[in-house]
This record gives structure tokens, C-alpha cells and sequence, in this order.
């Protein structure tokens, strides 16, 4: 039914927008966690992100280029959705025109997304650039920012001394 690939995350398309709090919580467990489980599930055709808004932009957040990422094609009968039509979401991310956060929902019938053990460090995130980022640090605050450097910095100092 669909394919796992690593996608660049500046090539998918939003078609809704995130929130702020779910942004934050979703940076926050991606560095705790070191590792992305679920991958974001998107439109093989128009790469419109279909499920995993949140993920994505987390990882835009955290400079990060590639995001794993189940393709399915949009228009088969097994992707169900509530909220909107396909095609408005199409429209909407193809304009660049995003709904507002969580207003449709995406459900894949009879299948399931397979899960992932991406490395979140194997994929790129450094603490150097993570710590410099104004955004995040506006996102997440001062004292969260400044925790996740500090464990960030922990965790590339561990790795080095492996190698």
C-alpha cells in the first residue's frame, strides 16, 4: 500500500497549521527521546503531509533535512478523512493556505503506518545549531531551551567518546 523513505522536510507542504504548546511538546520529546518513532504519513503525488504536522515543523525547528515518511497515495479508498474534502486539502497546501490547527482528521483503513527507530542525531541534530536557534528558544523558553542544549551537548560528548 505505501512506502517508507527518508523525505527532506523542506520539500513537504502543510495543509494545516500547527499549535504552538504541540510544537513546543513534540521538540521537547524528539530531543528527550533522541529518536522518532512514528513517521509522518504523506501524499506520494503533491508530498502534502497528510498526518504528522506537528513532527514535521519540529524538525524544520531543529534544522533537521529529512524526516521518515510512509507514502501512500492520497486518492485510494483506503485514506479516510473528516473535516474536508481531499482535494480542498490539496488545495489548501498547494497554495500554501493551511487550515487552522487540527481541524481534519486522516485515518488509513484496514492498514497500519509501520513504526520507525530513527536517530534523531544520526539524522542531523546538533547541538551547536539547536542551542543558536532564536526560534526555538522563543518557542520552548529560556530555562527549557537552555535544559535541552545542556542534554544535547551530553549526548554528542557520549557519542564522541564511542568513536
Amino acid at each position: 500500500m505505501g512506502k517508507l523513505e527518508l523525505v527532506p522536510v523542506d520539500h513537504l507542504r502543510d495543509h494545516e497549521r500547527t499549535l504552538p504548546r504541540g510544537l513546543a511538546q513534540v521538540v521537547m520529546e524528539v530531543i528527550c527521546d533522541g529518536r522518532l518513532f512514528r513517521p509522518v504519513l504523506v501524499d506520494e503525488g503533491t508530498l502534502t503531509i497528510i498526518d504528522g504536522h506537528h513532527r514535521t515543523n519540529a524538525f524544520r525547528l531543529l534544522g533537521l533535512k529529512h524526516i521518515p515518511a510512509y507514502l501512500v497515495d492520497y486518492w485510494e479508498e483506503v485514506v479516510l478523512l473528516e473535516g474536508a474534502t481531499k482535494q480542498e486539502v490539496i488545495d489548501r497546501a498547494t497554495r500554501g493556505d493551511p487550515f487552522p490547527p487540527k481541524s481534519t482528521r486522516h485515518v488509513l483503513k484496514q492498514c497500519c503506518v509501520p513504526l520507525v527507530n530513527a536517530d534523531v542525531m544520526e539524522l542531523g541534530l546538533r547541538a551547536d545549531s539547536f542551542c543558536a536557534n532564536q526560534k526555538a528558544r522563543e518557542l520552548l523558553g529560556e530555562t527549557a531551551h537552555n535544559t535541552l542544549c545542556s542534554l544535547l551537548r551530553e549526548r554528542e560528548s557520549a557519542r564522541a567518546q564511542k568513536t
